[in-house]
């Protein structure tokens, strides 16, 4: 008498079948899906750009409003440059004598010794004045000094490459705005 028994399980072949569609789904699939947190990275700092270029042309049209010009120089030398800050909806900024955008990271404040807002502060981001890099929401990095703001997700303070938005506020005739995408 023989007994007839159904397997129930999976064959070798049927397990390396499995296998070799799981490799080739990953391989269609992973490349995209890095291409999507690419993606997502640059819009973020082009979104941020974006801001920054608001706040420079807000915080410019303030300053002449306000009869703050251009100088051909420093007008005082060093921080002395009180006749560079803005009032805006009750904050003071400070801006730069060359262009008129706002200082990355200022110096100065206002008569009741408030400091004046950096370009961190029109983003709502945390600011870290002491130059070093910070993490702030969403894994972006923040480093400042008095000439640079720069966020993104991988700063580079030398050298190139990166992934990053920096803001030069001293840019001689105009400050600007660069987005650094090379390793996003």
């Amino acid at each position: 008498m023989s007994v007839d028994r159904k397997s129930t399980g999976f064959t070798l072949i049927e397990l390396i079948v499995v296998i070799i569609i799981i490799g080739i789904l990953s391989a269609i699939f992973i490349p995209s899906y890095w291409n999507i947190s690419r993606q997502a990275r640059i819009g973020t700092l082009e979104g941020i750009q974006g801001a920054m270029r608001s706040a420079i042309a807000i915080t410019r049209s303030a300053a002449l409003t306000q009869g703050v010009r251009v100088n051909p120089s420093n007008p005082g030398g060093g921080n002395a440059q009180n006749i560079n800050l803005v009032q805006m909806d009750g904050l003071t900024v400070e801006v730069d004598w060359r262009n008129l955008c706002p200082e990355s990271d200022p110096e100065l404040g206002d008569a009741n010794g408030n400091n004046a807002i950096s370009m961190l502060d029109f983003l709502t981001m945390e600011d870290n004045p002491w130059g070093t890099s910070t993490v702030v929401d969403g894994g972006l990095y923040t480093h400042i000094d008095n000439q640079f703001t720069l966020i993104g997700y991988d700063i580079r303070t030398t050298g190139t490459g990166g992934c990053f938005v920096r803001y030069d506020s001293f840019g001689d005739p105009m400050c600007t705005v660069e987005l650094i995408l090379t390793d996003c």
